[in-house]
């Protein structure tokens, strides 16, 4: 994640910072789940609450990425 170009606050660089960690976090976890959803996929998942689940959070991941890519642009961040 980088400043915005140019003068930027402190606060900026503290938003721009945390967005970066939560970021950095996010993506962590999405590439964990990538083996869940994997295995549903593959059809090695018998219990059809759990690909229900599965299929949810893989909708939420969706989300999540975007309300971390819009609060990045909002506060003028660019996400690596």
């Amino acid at each position: 994640l980088k400043g915005q170009q140019g003068a930027a606050s402190p606060d900026t660089v503290k938003v721009c910072q945390s967005l970066s960690g939560m970021n950095s976090s996010f993506q962590a976890m999405k590439n964990s789940f990538a083996k869940i959803s994997e295995m549903k996929n593959k059809g090695e998942l018998s219990d059809p609450n759990l690909v229900k689940q599965v299929e949810m959070r893989e909708s939420q991941q969706t989300k999540v990425q975007a309300n971390i890519s819009g609060a990045a642009a909002k506060f003028g961040c660019q996400l690596k």
